[in-house]
């Protein structure tokens, strides 16, 4: 079947039945306003495949195979079909067409599933949440594929911003929560930067000994509704997110995130997010700390964009407290990665490229940035749609690691494409290594949509690993 392909993207015009009506003149402009308005008609509701997609990913707005219209995330609503509850197998690429790899192993039989599997409409973000049950013990993770579609309308609102996931359904029922005592509260009204960072934290309060706790957080932006837009199309948008942990493991009593989102945009959209999760510190104690991460698009101006913190800790149990002593803040940089313009795959998951080996137990971080580079030449793929290069960046340890606050070992993906579109990946987060010795590896995979020429496109991978303490 041949491909429809309208030669302008046809706009709508609300002709009075008047100006059509028996004995009225049929002017050229009202020729035009009829042939245009029925073009609009042809194409203006759709179902647009996605592709593939794995928990943390971010479903683009969609492109119109028939006149390259780029919808606005306002104009869609997202519909998942369940591909496979396990999580992707290392290479898959989020978005591709095709069927990804699976992961051979799962925790156990299934539970609760889909227990919270959800697009939000207003930013792409997928979120799932599946929960496995054995032994009288669940285990909840962020396993699943799913295979996504857009039903898209143009010109209409079409979709409100989802809510945050929700938590599974624990198999044993919850006791109630007994009240407890505030312990530390933050709150925070109009701040316009950043606070703290992956490797200085803000500490909230320091615990000398063992005891059960909650922590709950609400954020709140502030945009001017000047409808202005992003380099995507959409409403500039200005967001915020909360990430918190602890110096020390601790055991939490119900699923929850180590970070939250909220944000607004120049349409008036406010989407405000928070928690409240319990959770204990182990008999050592634990400093439990947070940063924030600012973002304010552009043509935004960042004067003019806020957000509103409020964090409250309750302390459930008894358990005694000290003064606050900040985590460390020194790095000494361990291991680099620069390589510009790349053009081939580097290593491979059974034949990784070694970062840093790291002797004993330690808190380093991680840094990375991708960025690719396409021509510019319109070229379509076989999907009708604007050919792409994409690189994935893997990386992991020989031994286990374990990472603190936000973040996971998922791979991470930069593409470009033939019609100048660009979307980079930038990262940091934290992680600790036991005794014994840990070599931090990475690989990538590097792929060409044809009819792109591969000696036309290339990648810039820069990698930092930092020890924060031993």
């Amino acid at each position: 079947m041949s491909q429809l392909v309208l030669s302008a993207i046809p706009g709508f015009f609300d002709l009075a039945d008047s100006a059509i009506a028996a004995g009225q003149p049929l002017t050229d402009d009202t020729m035009l306003k009829i042939s245009h308005s029925a073009k609009f008609g042809a194409v203006r509701g759709k179902l647009i495949f996605m592709g593939f997609y794995a928990n943390g990913n971010t479903v683009p707005t969609p492109v119109d195979p028939d006149d390259y219209y780029t919808y606005a995330r306002s104009e869609c609503q997202f519909v998942a079909m369940i591909y496979s509850n396990r999580a992707p197998a290392p290479g898959m690429v989020p978005g591709q067409a095709t069927p990804p790899p699976i992961s051979s192993s799962q925790p156990g039989p299934l539970y609760n599933f889909p227990g919270g599997w959800d697009i939000d409409n207003a930013s792409g973000l997928v979120t799932l949440w599946t929960s496995y049950y054995a032994n009288g013990t669940e285990t909840v993770n962020n396993d699943g594929i799913i295979k996504v579609y857009a039903i898209c309308l143009r010109w209409s609102q079409s979709s409100q911003p989802a809510p945050g996931p929700p938590t599974p359904t624990p198999a044993p029922p919850a006791s109630p929560t007994p009240p407890g005592q505030q312990v530390a509260a933050v709150s925070l009204a109009d701040q316009d930067a950043s606070l703290g960072s992956v490797t200085s934290p803000v500490t909230i309060l320091t615990v000398a000994g063992a005891g059960e706790f909650s922590i709950a957080c609400t954020m709140h932006c502030t945009v001017p509704a000047t409808k202005v837009l992003n380099s995507l199309g959409d409403f500039a948008q200005a967001s915020v997110t909360l990430v918190w942990g602890a110096s020390a493991a601790l055991t939490l009593l119900e699923p929850a995130s180590a970070s939250t989102t909220a944000w607004a945009n120049s349409d008036g959209v406010v989407q405000d997010n928070g928690f409240d999760i319990m959770f204990e510190t182990p008999a050592g104690g634990a400093t439990i700390w947070y940063y924030t991460v600012w973002t304010v698009e552009s043509p935004l101006s960042p004067g003019a964009c806020s957000y509103d913190l409020s964090i409250v800790l309750d302390q459930v149990s008894p358990a005694p407290t000290t003064p606050s002593t900040p985590p460390p803040t020194s790095s000494t940089q361990i291991g680099a990665v620069s390589l510009p313009v790349q053009t081939a795959s580097l290593g491979t998951a059974a034949s990784p490229v070694a970062i840093v080996t790291v002797e004993g137990s330690g808190r380093f971080t991680i840094t990375w940035t991708l960025h690719c580079n396409a021509p510019d030449s319109g070229v379509l793929n076989s999907n009708g749609l604007y050919a792409e290069a994409f690189v994935t960046l893997a990386w992991g340890a020989s031994a286990p690691i374990v990472i603190l606050g936000a973040g996971d070992t998922e791979p991470a993906s930069a593409w470009a494409d033939s019609n100048g579109s660009v979307w980079d990946n930038a990262s940091e987060l934290s992680f600790g290594t036991s005794a014994g010795q840990t070599t931090i590896w990475y690989y990538t995979t590097w792929v060409v949509q044809s009819p792109l020429a591969p000696a036309d496109c290339s990648y810039d991978l820069n990698i930092v690993i930092d020890q924060i303490s031993s």
